[in-house]
C-alpha cells in the first residue's frame, strides 16, 4: 500500500527539515507544493528527497492543498498530509494502518494537539486518506471532503501537534482576517464565510466586533429565523 506525504509550504526554512525528517522514513514519497517561497524552503525540501513543485499563492488554502494532492502518481494508494510546522509522534505506524485497513475504510482520523501560548485545543482530524476519494474545500480552515460515502476510523497510534506563541497567533489571525475580507469582496455571504469571520475576530479578542458584524450583516436575525 504505497503511501505519499503531501505538504504545502511558503518560507518554512526554519522548520521544513524537522517535519521532513519526521515523516520521510515512514512513507514512500514526499510531495511539496511551494506557494511562492523566497527563502531556501524548496531547496531544503529537495535536498531531503522531496519532489517539489514551485507554484503560486491564490489566497486559497484548499486550492493549494488540492495541487499537492495532485502530485503523487497512480502508484500511491494512500495520502497523508502534514503542515510544515507539525510534529508527529508514532509516524512509524502509518504504513501498518494503511496496509491493514478494511476495504471500506476511506480515512483515518488522529489526535491533533494545537497549542498557542498557554492555550491548548485538542481534537481529531483526518490525516490519512485513500487517494482520489477526497478533495479540499474552503479557502481558509480548509477541510477534506469525501467523494461519495466515507468510513473514517479514529486511531490514537499517531499524534499530530503544533506549538506557537501568542504573538504567532495574532499574526496568523490577522492574515486570516485579511484573506477573509478579500474573499468577501468576490463571494456572497454564506454560513461558512460568516462563521469564519466571526471566529477569526473572536480569536483576536474582538468578540464585541464579531457580534456587531453579525448584527450589521443581519445574520443574527437569519439564524433566529432558521431556528
Amino acid at each position: 500500500m504505497p503511501l505519499a506525504a503531501c505538504l504545502i509550504v511558503m518560507n518554512e526554512e526554519h522548520c521544513i527539515e524537522r517535519i521532513l525528517g519526521n515523516i520521510t522514513p515512514h512513507v514512500d514519497g514526499v510531495f511539496v507544493y511551494d506557494t511562492g517561497s523566497n527563502d531556501q524552503t524548496p531547496e531544503l525540501a529537495e535536498r531531503m528527497g522531496a519532489q517539489v513543485l514551485r507554484g503560486e499563492w491564490r489566497s486559497d488554502f484548499a486550492w493549494a492543498r488540492n495541487q499537492s494532492y495532485g502530485m503523487p502518481g497512480d502508484e500511491f494508494d494512500w495520502i497523508v498530509y502534514c503542515d510544515a510546522d507539525d510534529t508527529i509522534e508514532g509516524a512509524e505506524n502509518l504504513r501498518g494502518l494503511a496496509a491493514d485497513a478494511l476495504s471500506y475504510t476511506t480515512a483515518f482520523s488522529f489526535p491533533y494537539e494545537n497549542t498557542w501560548g498557554n492555550l491548548q485545543v485538542d481534537y481529531y482530524t483526518k490525516r490519512l486518506v485513500r487517494r482520489n476519494l477526497y478533495y479540499w474545500r474552503w479557502p481558509l480552515h480548509e477541510q477534506l471532503y469525501p467523494i461519495g460515502e466515507e468510513h473514517v476510523v479514529e486511531n490514537d497510534e499517531v499524534v499530530w501537534s503544533q506549538a506557537h506563541s501568542l504573538e504567532d497567533r495574532q499574526s496568523h489571525t490577522q492574515r486570516n482576517l485579511e484573506l477573509l475580507e478579500a474573499y468577501a469582496q468576490t463571494h456572497e455571504l454564506d454560513d461558512w464565510l460568516a462563521s469564519a469571520i466571526v471566529l477569526t475576530l473572536i480569536e483576536q479578542g474582538r468578540a464585541r466586533e464579531a457580534h456587531r458584524w453579525l448584527i450589521d450583516n443581519k445574520y443574527v436575525m437569519e439564524i433566529t429565523r432558521r431556528a
